[in-house]
């Protein structure tokens, strides 16, 4: 996966002057060692090995310390570019300077949407509007095809700028593997900066194919900490008439439970256990 992720940004981009910084902070086989030292070859690739207990967010802040740019764009290694503009149409949004966040449009391998925006309180905690649905669908919720405000965006393709993500502290480490990417983007909007999705901003993501998708019971906790006000108040960006449980965007069902009722009760079950 990192192989296809890494070629498709040195084969694509059109923008010139980029330099790719990779975090190794997972299981070392022989044959990755060897892609390591390839790669490396390439001036515009550098390799970090981060030996410390796998941390998303620790590796993240490491990979932003040893980068040289004024702007930061995060990449899941199971991600790869479309279109050759993706860095230009970030760049172009990121100069802005109300602009904190640019987000992308992330396509699964069968070619439907994987993320075009986070909605707070969405399946429980977050999640992502217009998943599992085809580009160009029409919605009462309008079209992935738009560019949009969130609260938040996946980090699996996240922008900011150096300055704004190093005098806010990185990523949150006291999220292992999940919600660190949104509770960057609510401190990024507690400033009084825009989190925004560009559409024409496309990868394609296997989403959860190098890492696996079990969230440790930690990662919700302090989710629901740092979700709170948002599952008790709502999504400004989200109508209270529409369904939290249908990433689908539907009518919000009279006798549906709140985003909030369900958290508090998941968070309960972890803590009590069975």
């Amino acid at each position: 996966m990192l192989e296809q992720c890494v070629d498709s940004i040195l084969s694509k981009t059109q923008y010139p002057n980029f330099e790719i910084v990779i975090v190794n902070n997972g299981p070392r086989q022989p044959s990755e060692f060897v892609y390591y030292r390839q790669i490396a070859k390439d001036a515009r690739v550098r390799v970090l090995h981060d030996e410390r207990p796998f941390n998303y967010s620790a590796a993240n802040n490491l990979g932003a310390q040893c980068a040289n740019g004024d702007m930061l764009v995060f990449l899941n290694s199971d991600t790869a570019v479309l279109a050759g503009d993706w860095l230009d149409e970030i760049v172009m949004w990121l100069e802005r300077v109300d602009i904190g966040v640019v987000g992308a449009k992330l396509l699964l391998p069968d070619s439907r949407i994987q993320h075009a925006g986070v909605v707070m309180g969405l399946s429980g905690y977050a999640g992502h509007v217009f998943a599992g649905e085809p580009e160009g669908r029409g919605s009462i919720f309008g079209f992935a095809e738009w560019y949009r405000d969130y609260l938040a965006v996946t980090g699996a393709c996240l922008a900011i700028q150096r300055e704004l993500f190093e005098r806010l502290g990185g990523f949150n480490t006291s999220f292992v593997l999940c919600g660190s990417d949104v509770e960057l983007c609510l401190r990024v909007r507690q400033t009084g900066m825009r989190v925004v999705y560009n559409p024409f901003v496309r990868l394609r993501h296997h989403e959860s194919a190098t890492r696996g998708s079990v969230v440790p019971d930690s990662d919700y906790e302090a989710s629901y900490t740092h979700y709170l006000p948002y599952l008790q108040n709502g999504d400004p960006f989200f109508s209270p008439h529409l369904s939290h449980w249908s990433t689908a965007p539907a009518l919000r069902k009279r006798d549906e439970r709140t985003p909030l009722e369900f958290a508090t009760a998941h968070l309960h079950a972890l803590t009590e256990g069975p």
